[in-house]
């Protein structure tokens, strides 16, 4: 069964009321097992009440909150690892690639420099790369040339009066 949460609010209706009435009719034809299910259930009450303070275990609570850091730690190890594995393809294509102008080829010196400016659906070569995946990264440097840190600068302070003819 799907997550309720993650369900629309109608079906998640629907579907409560389907449990409604499962247990209704379950309870029609086994009522001595309700009957000592409610009687435990008071009896836990009445000998733990620190545990049942909203209405469900403290121990559920625990338990729960255990599992949700457990799954937010595997996500952020597999967030990490894509993100490096990523951030290593993009290192080998701008090391292959090299300044357009002086042939620099150490991925950290290097920026993508747009051809045109960045306005309305361009964004950075990384954020792409990241957003949309490998896809979306190409689909950006198709729009930009790569350039080391020192010919980038003196591309923007000449303003296209460069004397690289950028």
């Amino acid at each position: 069964m799907a997550d309720r949460a993650s369900m629309p609010q109608e079906a998640r209706e629907r579907t409560l009321d389907r449990q409604r009435v499962w247990r209704r009719a379950d309870r029609a034809k086994h009522p001595e097992k309700y009957r000592q299910y409610a009687r435990n259930h008071r009896r836990a009450v009445q000998e733990h009440p620190e545990r049942y303070k909203d209405g469900a275990p403290d121990f559920n609570k625990k338990r729960y909150a255990a599992e949700r850091e457990k799954r937010k730690a595997a996500s952020r190890i597999r967030y990490h690892r894509v993100y490096a594995a990523r951030r290593d393809w993009l290192d080998g294509v701008e090391s292959f690639l090299g300044c357009f102008i002086c042939g620099d080829e150490h991925p950290h010196r290097l920026a993508w420099h747009h051809l045109t400016p960045v306005g309305g659906r361009g964004m950075r070569v990384t954020t792409a790369l990241h957003a949309s995946g490998v896809e979306g990264a190409l689909e950006e440097m198709k729009r930009c040339i790569l350039l080391c840190a020192n010919c980038h600068k003196d591309v923007h302070h000449w303003r296209g009066d460069s004397p690289h003819g950028l």
